[in-house]
């Protein structure tokens, strides 16, 4: 099944979108004039693509998306455990044809596989399905009541072990990052939150990035 163009838009919108033209003015059409997406440094040192696709939308088209994606010069692919596409979304990494050190692979721990008490189990499936190697970036998806700090201990330790290359948090308030940052002996790198012209989160945003965190 094709990308729909409500999830992704169309070659030519996206070129105008890049300001791509060829030399008669026409609209550009080959992969090798996107312009070279810029990077952000972690406070790990790794550097992280400032833009990227996201899947939390995909299902069946997922594969094709991110594979579309990829060849028009995305390299930052947001996943989610919660989203029931890791699979599809490594599949459409694949299939793009690009090596795995060039793309940046985030996905984040459902809020089930905390409850549950199966962090464990949830990042080791993770892990493999995104080939069996590493996650670059490994999110707590929301902070589940008593349970963040048990989270973070075990994220931790997949540090260590090297099969997450980063680990950070999504949808935390400054108390919750707070919190986290008490007992902590990895950083959050990242805190991932909805922003937009009518959900400014100001006070969310000024409190992480006075804490050396990236939000995205």
């Amino acid at each position: 099944m094709a990308c729909p163009t409500k999830v992704f838009p169309d070659r030519n919108h996206t070129d105008r979108l890049w300001g791509r033209t060829s030399n008669n003015g026409q609209t550009a059409q080959t992969a090798d004039t996107l312009p070279a997406i810029l990077r952000v440094v972690l406070n790990n040192g790794i550097e992280m693509p400032q833009l990227g696709v996201g899947t939390s939308t995909l299902k069946e088209t997922a594969a094709e998306c991110v594979k579309r994606a990829i060849g028009l010069g995305y390299r930052l692919v947001d996943a989610a455990q919660g989203y029931d596409n890791e699979a599809e979304v490594w599949y459409g990494i694949k299939e793009s044809g690009i090596g795995r050190s060039e793309v940046f692979i985030i996905s984040k721990v459902s809020p089930d596989a905390v409850r549950s008490g199966k962090v464990r189990e949830s990042l080791d499936r993770t892990i493999e399905a995104f080939g069996g190697t590493y996650v670059d970036l490994m999110l707590i998806h929301w902070p589940v009541a008593r349970k963040v700090k048990e989270r973070w201990r075990i994220m931790e330790k997949y540090v260590d072990m090297g099969k997450i290359r980063a680990i950070g948090v999504s949808n935390f308030n400054p108390h919750h990052v707070d919190e986290l940052l008490a007992y902590a002996r990895i950083k959050p790198v990242v805190n991932q939150i909805k922003i937009h012209p009518y959900m400014e989160h100001q006070e969310v945003v000024g409190n992480t990035f006075a804490k050396g965190i990236q939000v995205q």
